[in-house]
């Protein structure tokens, strides 16, 4: 997985595909505004950003099922957020959400609040 931040767009790509989020809209083209993360944790596909210049603020994270891109919720929360769910295994492929599903940090300011067995049931529809 890799990423790359242009002003207030980042993109992801893995393999061959790529997407681009504004973090803001509408988005500034140039600065260095944002440090992002982005891993796979098992079925899910975790992608927190952070404002650069405010150390204190906890970012924003997305969570989305990785092999559809089906975006499962956002909110406020630590880069150190990790669900853990013994019974499921990571697939092979790894689809990116789409961008407009996504939307920019203001419309996931709310605190992050996932239930398991929400997830659980999303992963495996």
């Amino acid at each position: 997985m890799e990423f790359s931040v242009e002003g207030d767009v980042v993109t992801l790509r893995s393999g061959g595909s790529s997407a681009s989020y504004a973090m803001r809209t509408p988005p500034r083209a140039e600065g260095d505004w944002w440090q992002v993360q982005v891993r796979r944790d098992g079925p899910l596909l975790i992608l927190t950003v952070h404002p650069a210049h405010l150390e204190c603020y906890s970012g924003v994270t997305w969570v989305s099922v990785a092999d559809t891109g089906r975006v499962l919720g956002c909110g406020a929360n630590t880069a150190a957020f990790r669900w853990l769910p013994a019974e499921l295994s990571p697939s092979g492929r790894l689809r990116l959400p789409d961008a407009a599903e996504m939307g920019d940090v203001l419309d996931c300011a709310a605190r992050l609040a996932l239930k398991p067995d929400a997830l659980a049931a999303a992963i495996r529809e």
